[in-house]
């Protein structure tokens, strides 16, 4: 595969992986239901977020690691690429915490809402968005991967916006070209036209 095709293919994986995360996270993982003796059940639907918090940090992070990618170059770009790398894995770890013990993720919110405190047998009801936040976590890491790899030799942005001042304009400078009858913006190649 060409540079010129791993650049927009390692930004979509990322962009991908971070949405999918965030939408994921938002969603029901746990639906959860445990009473106190003599009291009415309390039913909670947890979502990501409630239950693994990292996940929106780590969510935010990679889809501002789609902007570090591009506005960057060489070591930075592959210093971002590292940062991604970790917070898609980090995505992803969160959620297999929560999918392989539900009960122990669900426990501090449902004992919050309980008069009893931590419930002896809650009953839960795990759906599958949590596996939707592993896939995100994984699409991060492996445009992440790519970015460190190979985005090195990816094309930055234009360095037409960049400054390109030649000496230091003192306040008094432009005031002096007025009383001169000189146009101080001429020939300023800073200025638009």
């Amino acid at each position: 595969m060409t540079s010129q095709r791993q650049y927009p293919l390692a930004l979509g994986l990322i962009g991908l992986g971070s949405g999918l995360a965030l939408v994921a996270g938002g969603a029901v993982w746990v639906r959860a239901s445990a009473a106190d003796p003599g009291l009415p059940a309390v039913r909670l639907d947890l979502t990501g977020y409630q239950l693994a918090p990292a996940v929106l940090a780590l969510g935010l992070v990679s889809l501002a690691g789609v902007v570090a990618v591009v506005a960057t170059r060489g070591v930075g770009r592959r210093a971002a690429g590292t940062l991604l790398l970790v917070a898609g894995a980090g995505q992803g770890g969160a959620a297999v915490g929560v999918g392989l013990r539900p009960d122990a993720a669900a426990a501090g919110p449902l004992a919050a809402r309980l008069a009893s405190g931590a419930p002896a047998q809650p009953l839960l009801d795990p759906t599958g968005w949590w596996l939707a936040t592993v896939l995100g976590g994984a699409l991060v890491v492996a445009g992440a991967a790519l970015v460190v790899v190979r985005g090195g030799s990816w094309p930055g942005l234009s360095r037409r916006f960049e400054g390109t001042a030649t000496r230091p304009v003192r306040p008094g400078d432009a005031w002096a070209a007025l009383d001169r009858g000189e146009d101080p913006t001429a020939d300023r190649p800073d200025l638009p036209e």
